[in-house]
C-alpha cells in the first residue's frame, strides 16, 4: 500500500473548505471528523488506483500553529510521502473566471498576481539580495543599510502569522539538508541565518515561508526567475477547486468604484490646447 500525507496550511477562511468536502463527498470509503475551521481536522481515504492500494491522508491545521506542530511531529516519524500546499490569490482567480474566461487565463493571472516581491514572488526579491552576500560581515553592512534608509526585508514578517511562520522551519530544516549536499551552499545558509537572528532580536520580526525557500530553491538548482514558478504549482489544486466551485452557481461580480479625481472641466478642443489650459 503507497501512503500519501497531505498537510493542508491555510489560514481561517482561506478557502479549503470546499475542495476538502468535494473529497470527502466522492464515493469511496472514507473516515473523517472534518469540521471546517475547528481546529485539526483529518481525513482518510483508502482507493485502488491501477492495481495499487493508495491510502490518502489530508491534514487539515485550519491555519493554528499548534495543530501544525503535531502534525509536524507526525510526519518526522512517518513514511509517507508529504504535500504541503496553501490555497491564496483565490480573489484574483474567482474574478476572472466569473466572467467564464478560460482555466488557462485564470491560472496564468493568478501566477501574475502572486509573483508580486509583496507576495509570492518575495522568494525571489530575498534571493536577489542573498546572493551577493557572501560573508556574515557583509550580511551586516547590507542590513545596517536597510534599517538606516527604512526599506523592507523581503523574506520577512506576514499579515497572520505574527510571530514564526509554522512553514518557516520546514523550509529552512530543508535548506539545511541541502547546503551539506555536493551541490549545495553553506555560506548561503549562514548568511541567512545571521540575517534571520538579527531580524528577530532587533526588530521582533520573523521569517515568512519566502525567505527560507529562496535558499532551498537556488541549491536544488533552480534559476531565480523560476522561484515563483515552482512555488505555485503547489497551489493549482486548490485554485483549480476555487473555479470549479465558481462556476457551479456563477454571477458576474461588477466591483463599485468610487471617482475621486478632478471635478468637472471645461472641454477645450485639441487645436486650441497648449500646456496652459490642460
Amino acid at each position: 500500500m503507497i501512503k500519501i500525507d497531505l498537510i493542508v496550511i491555510g489560514n481561517l477562511g482561506s478557502g479549503k473548505t470546499s475542495l476538502i468536502q468535494r473529497f470527502i463527498d466522492q464515493d469511496a470509503p472514507f473516515q473523517h471528523n472534518y469540521l471546517p475551521t475547528l481546529g485539526l481536522n483529518l481525513v482518510k481515504k483508502e482507493f485502488d488506483h491501477q492495481g495499487q492500494q493508495i491510502k490518502l491522508c489530508i491534514w487539515d491545521t485550519a491555519g493554528q500553529d499548534k495543530y501544525f506542530s503535531l502534525t509536524k511531529s507526525y510526519f518526522q516519524r512517518a513514511d509517507g510521502v508529504i504535500m504541503v500546499f496553501d490555497i491564496a490569490d483565490k480573489d484574483m482567480i474567482i474574478g476572472l473566471n466569473n466572467t467564464l474566461s478560460d482555466f488557462y487565463s485564470g491560472i496564468t493571472t493568478a501566477i501574475g498576481t502572486l509573483r508580486g516581491p509583496l507576495h509570492g514572488g518575495a522568494n525571489e526579491a530575498a534571493m536577489q539580495y542573498l546572493e551577493p552576500l557572501r560573508s556574515i560581515p557583509q550580511a551586516d553592512q547590507f542590513l545596517n543599510s536597510r534599517y538606516q534608509s527604512k526599506q523592507l526585508i523581503m523574506g520577512f514578517g506576514h499579515r497572520v502569522y505574527k510571530k514564526e511562520d509554522p512553514r518557516s522551519p520546514i523550509i529552512k530544516d530543508f535548506s539545511l539538508q541541502l547546503s551539506k549536499t555536493a551541490s549545495g551552499d553553506p555560506t548561503l545558509l549562514a548568511v541567512s541565518q545571521h540575517i534571520e537572528k538579527r531580524m528577530i532580536e532587533e526588530k521582533k520580526i520573523y521569517p515568512n515561508l519566502d525567505f527560507y525557500s529562496a535558499s532551498a530553491y537556488k541549491q536544488c538548482g533552480v534559476p531565480t526567475p523560476m522561484f515563483t514558478a515552482i512555488f505555485v504549482i503547489s497551489r493549482m489544486t486548490g485554485w483549480g477547486g476555487h473555479i470549479i466551485e465558481q462556476r457551479s452557481n456563477n454571477k458576474l461580480m461588477r466591483p463599485v468604484s468610487d471617482y475621486t479625481g478632478p471635478a468637472k472641466k471645461q472641454f477645450v478642443p485639441i487645436e486650441m490646447r497648449n500646456n496652459a489650459n490642460l
